[in-house]
């Protein structure tokens, strides 16, 4: 079996990873209160600011943690399909459809085409 890439490139570009979390503490009138900043590694771009947010932290993490799970879903897609012989067209793994026809309805890889679909800006 020879393994295939099928992820599609993506639709729109956004500050590549790594991004960080950077958690600040701000005095004001009322007491102090927690900022989360994300920030993209390279070129020290600011993502996303959080304010007053319970979840701010938790939810920093996630937004930091997206370009390693955009990639990771990206190589699970690519590890997903096999080419039964050259020039065929390549099944998933999972439900065993072919590439392009809709995956059964149990099958995984349809979430996992569905997040990378979402976070490309395509329906």
């Amino acid at each position: 079996m020879t393994p295939l890439t099928t992820a599609k490139q993506p639709v729109t570009t956004f500050s590549p990873g790594p991004w960080t979390v950077n958690l600040v503490e701000v005095q004001h009138a009322d007491g102090v209160s927690l900022i989360a900043y994300i920030k993209a590694d390279t070129g020290h771009r600011e993502i996303a600011v959080l304010y007053n947010d319970e979840d701010r932290v938790a939810n920093a993490r996630l937004i930091a943690a997206a370009p390693t799970m955009l990639e990771a879903l990206r190589e699970i897609i690519a590890d997903a399909y096999y080419v039964e012989n050259p020039g065929g067209t390549p099944i998933c793994t999972h439900c065993q459809e072919l590439e392009g026809d809709p995956h059964d309805p149990d099958c995984s890889m349809q979430f996992v085409i569905a997040a990378i679909a979402k976070a490309e800006g395509r329906p």
